[in-house]
């Protein structure tokens, strides 16, 4: 038992440690600068508003002491990610994998680029991947034993991990399977309380009405005073308070969710999703991983075939609704860490845990050399993805906030891209180190209609990577050639 609990703790301890010594410290861009922002305003993030990560993160980064707001956010993902390393251990060593391999499993999960790059950035899916993981397991024991506490703490990780991201709806005909595949069915009275935990959890979602209400009646939003914004993004991101924005961020609708989620249904479109993952799953674990994984699913579906058409559903789901959010998804990869997480379980499956301690000579040989590759391989993705632990000394966007700092006055109302955006906000509403100046995110030739109103209360400047073109309006640089980003005054 005590072998048992310190190969668990390795399979959390290892990775956690790598990413915090990955992990920067500085504003990032994009959705990572958004959700490095929004948990320690209290503010509102982009459709579907992430209500779970931004309250979890408000209280982790108020509390934690170390380091900046930044790499608090980035600190908390990391530990997700390890914790979803340590169920990849637990749920394997429970499907009879041989612990110490499913101990490498972990580790080879947890060293791969994709895992390792998005572990040590703030991201809602590494929460998704720990709930997602969570939910999987209790499911899977609710199956091998019955007990009903199971199917409830399931409930409670289901719920939890819609309230963070609706990717978690993928997960529950797998879940659903699992509970099924029990002669008995749950009874009513308990299939009665675990809706209840799911909807007590989804209950997180009136965070983003009421928030966006006391933003608004308290002035926190420093957008609101703009003609034409009714929210501005990080503090009232659509302005949830109305029944309109509150559809049009719990929806997701505009980014094509809706359309997409139909898309996700179609078996013809299959085919070229599995391609798709295939050729990402290949280069997080190599040839040789990818073929021990898929013996392991066969190993685990002769054991349990109803538990592995489970887990694997639970796990595989989203796969098809991420490739088709190609076209609008900056980043698809991280839509896969649930699959991967189910790759590295199914490679620790790959031989009987008999195979190592009461098999014959040939399989122990066998199994022992196969213990050995697995290190190995864990070393190798170590050793090729050791560069990601160098992020710990990357700046960042910070080359961009100074120099929107230097080139625009204190009381600015300063126009950027999503990608920039975000770092601004942070130094502006985190940091504070912005002064008065307000931050809105917009491609800037897209809004031009609304700088006359805003240039008679504030100076309007444009933070963009080429000239802007205004209609009616001069763009005047303001900052030299090769600074990071082009700083332009909007002028008559």
């Amino acid at each position: 038992m005590l072998v048992l609990r310190l190969l668990g703790a390795l399979a959390f301890l290892v990775p956690l440690m790598l990413y915090l010594a990955s992990a920067g410290g500085y504003p990032a861009f994009w959705d990572t600068g958004e959700l490095q922002t929004v948990p320690y305003i209290l503010g509102i993030a982009h459709p579907t508003g992430f209500p779970l990560f931004t309250l979890v993160g408000w209280a982790f980064s108020h509390a934690l002491p170390l380091g900046s707001v930044a790499w608090r956010i980035n600190a908390m993902c990391a530990l997700a990610v390890a914790g979803g390393a340590w169920m990849l251990w637990r749920v394997a060593v429970r499907l009879g994998a041989f612990p110490p391999l499913a101990l490498l499993a972990a580790w080879w999960f947890a060293f791969g680029e994709v895992v390792w790059t998005r572990a040590i950035r703030a991201d809602v899916h590494d929460f998704a991947l720990f709930l997602g993981a969570l939910a999987i397991a209790c499911a899977l024991e609710y199956r091998l034993e019955g007990d009903p506490r199971m199917l409830r703490w399931c409930a409670l990780w289901l719920g939890l991990g819609l309230a963070n991201h609706p990717i978690a709806l993928w997960s529950i005909p797998g879940l659903v399977l699992l509970v099924v595949a029990r002669e008995r069915l749950p009874s009513a009275r308990v299939l009665t309380g675990c809706a209840a935990i799911v909807g007590a959890a989804l209950a997180l979602y009136a965070y983003l009405p009421i928030r966006s209400a006391l933003v608004t009646a308290a002035g926190l939003d420093p957008a609101h005073v703009l003609p034409g914004v009714d929210g501005g993004f990080l503090w009232d991101y659509n302005h949830p308070s109305t029944w309109h924005g509150l559809l049009a961020e719990v929806s997701g609708s505009q980014f094509g969710a809706g359309s997409t989620f139909g898309a996700a249904l179609r078996l013809s479109a299959y085919p070229a999703a599995a391609v798709y993952w295939l050729q990402a799953a290949l280069t997080e674990f190599g040839r040789d991983g990818m073929v021990l994984a898929t013996i392991g699913l066969v190993v685990l579906a002769v054991r349990d075939w109803r538990a592995a058409v489970g887990v694997g559903v639970a796990a595989f789901a989203a796969v098809p609704f991420a490739v088709a959010f190609r076209d609008v998804e900056g980043d698809v990869a991280r839509y896969f860490l649930l699959s991967f997480w189910m790759t590295g379980v199914a490679l620790a499956c790959f031989l009987p845990a008999t195979w190592f301690t009461r098999g014959g000579m040939a399989e122990r040989v066998s199994a022992w050399l196969v213990l050995l590759f697995a290190a190995l391989a864990g070393w190798h993705a170590l050793h090729a993805n050791g560069s990601i632990s160098q992020q710990r000394n990357d700046h960042g966007a910070q080359s961009v906030i100074d120099t929107v700092r230097a080139s625009t006055p204190g009381d600015a109302v300063v126009v950027a891209p999503w990608m920039d955006a975000t770092a601004l906000g942070y130094a502006a509403y985190v940091e504070r180190s912005l002064g008065r100046r307000i931050i809105v995110s917009a491609w800037p030739d897209d809004i031009a209609a609304r700088y006359p109103a805003w240039m008679r209360m504030r100076p309007v400047y444009l933070a963009f990577d080429r000239v802007p073109k205004l209609k009616g309006l001069r763009a005047r640089r303001a900052n030299g050639p090769f600074a990071p980003i082009g700083v332009y005054q909007v002028e008559r």
